[in-house]
């Protein structure tokens, strides 16, 4: 496992990581005006040095310089203190900085599973049927991570009318093992690459279909439970600005690319009927506030207390739950001393707070769990945690010759559930039910795209 840590594609991140531990820890004051600076913006535990025999040591030393990037920035910013790797933590940050926290990113999504699998086999009851479960679970979820492919950046990117006719995309099956229908291909007439424009209508319905059904917009709620009448609409409005038609066609900078400028362009719209549906849709993707670390919500209070979906809870309310949150917090050690007692085999579940640093003490949760219930149920809004082999593709390994990647034991090991919450699928249910146009007299509920026309 060492091999993956060589890595060329990874070599300039890890030098980073190195270098700013050992800044920080051979200085004193910077030491101190670190943890100054992590005090005041809630990034977790200090940072560590890495190991020199441990795998998982630069995994987790990696997981906390990328916690403690705004805390970092802040001590650059203040200009006091110069080290070597000063030029990757500048404010505002420059190209070289993106591409380190993205390197980082990539590094940190491949090695966690792995380090966190060492981890479990390190228990003292461990045996080789474990190594074989645990491993194949590993292998068989980074493919999924590399075989994954969403719509929303594409779509972010189609949506910007200054990239919609040029020359920047190229015609293709976003998913190569679903391609689009060579039919429906043929029937999308005058639309520059017709297979990204009919995967990204595909996106949009899914996003709008939500919106429909459980936002609090009046201008989207309109089409609740008529989903025909919704997706005819859409296809309206999305054809029309794929072919830059009358109300599409409004001038633009070539050069468009601030958010605030998208979004103002968008908003020329507001108040006219026949553009409703992708109005609503592209303001809202655009308005999503990207962060690398969003999953793990260590930015800053603020950003833990908001998903990269549910971001727009007022100022008062998280000035709010900021302050109790704060109240609640304290700091805790990243590793304990183990146990002189024997060790049971573990799974993910049992050991992933140490990875994200959300082990607290019970009153803590109880803390939090009353913090995060102030504002209304947004979880609607979140990507649903699939488990790996969910659905069962075509695996390329060869390790799927000999066990069954949907397997619930599989899952297990790498879920955040507790094996006893995991259900064995029913082999008697069919993969896919026909579901029947629902007539005129009951609500339509089918967002399906296969029931739109092209003619």
């Amino acid at each position: 496992m060492l091999d993956i840590v060589k890595i060329e594609h990874f070599e300039e991140a890890i030098v980073v990581v190195r270098g700013t531990i050992q800044a920080f820890n051979k200085s004193t004051l910077r030491k101190a005006a670190l943890q100054t600076a992590q005090e005041a913006l809630q990034t977790g535990p200090n940072l560590e040095s890495i190991g020199h025999t441990h795998f998982s040591t630069i995994t987790m030393s990696s997981i906390l310089v990328q916690c403690s990037l705004p805390a970092i920035k802040e001590v650059v910013k203040n200009g006091k203190f110069v080290f070597e790797m000063v030029e990757y933590f500048e404010t505002p940050p420059s190209l070289k900085c993106f591409h380190f926290e993205v390197l980082l990113h990539h590094f940190i999504d491949i090695t966690t599973l792995i380090a966190m699998a060492l981890a479990c086999l390190e228990a003292d009851d461990a045996n080789p049927a474990h190594v074989w479960i645990i491993w194949h679970a590993v292998i068989f979820t980074i493919e999924q991570y590399i075989k994954n492919s969403k719509n929303s950046l594409s779509a972010t990117a189609y949506l910007n009318p200054a990239y919609r006719s040029s020359n920047l995309f190229v015609d293709g099956d976003v998913n190569p093992k679903e391609p689009v229908d060579a039919k429906t291909v043929t029937q999308i007439k005058g639309v520059q690459c017709p297979k990204l424009f009919y995967s990204i209508l595909n996106y949009l319905v899914n996003v709008g279909s939500k919106e429909v059904e459980h936002s609090g917009y009046p201008e989207l709620t309109q089409w609740k439970r008529q989903a025909g009448l919704f997706l005819s609409q859409l296809q309206k409005e999305f054809t029309s600005y794929a072919h830059s038609r009358y109300l599409y066609n409004l001038p633009y900078d070539t050069n468009l690319s601030a958010t605030q400028g998208l979004i103002d362009w968008w908003r020329q719209y507001i108040g006219d009927n026949n553009v409703i549906i992708l109005l609503h849709l592209a303001i809202k993707i655009f308005s999503i506030c990207v962060n690398s670390m969003a999953d793990e919500r260590t930015a800053s209070t603020f950003t833990w207390m908001n998903t990269d979906l549910c971001n727009r809870q007022t100022v008062d309310t998280m000035g709010s739950k900021a302050q109790i949150y704060k109240f609640y917090h304290t700091e805790h050690k990243l590793s304990e001393k183990p146990k002189a007692s024997p060790i049971r085999a573990k799974s993910f579940c049992n050991i992933k707070p140490l990875f994200d640093h959300t082990h607290k003490k019970p009153e803590m949760d109880k803390a939090c769990e009353k913090v995060t219930s102030v504002d209304a149920d947004n979880t609607w809004l979140d990507e649903a945690n699939e488990l790996p082999g969910t659905p069962n593709t075509v695996s390329l390994l060869i390790g799927a010759w000999l066990i069954n990647p949907s397997a619930v034991h599989l899952q297990a090991f790498i879920s955040d559930t507790d094996a006893n919450e995991l259900s064995q699928p029913n082999p008697t249910t069919p993969s896919s039910v026909q579901v029947p146009t629902a007539p005129s007299s009951q609500p339509d509920t089918d967002y399906a795209l296969g029931q739109l026309s092209w003619n």
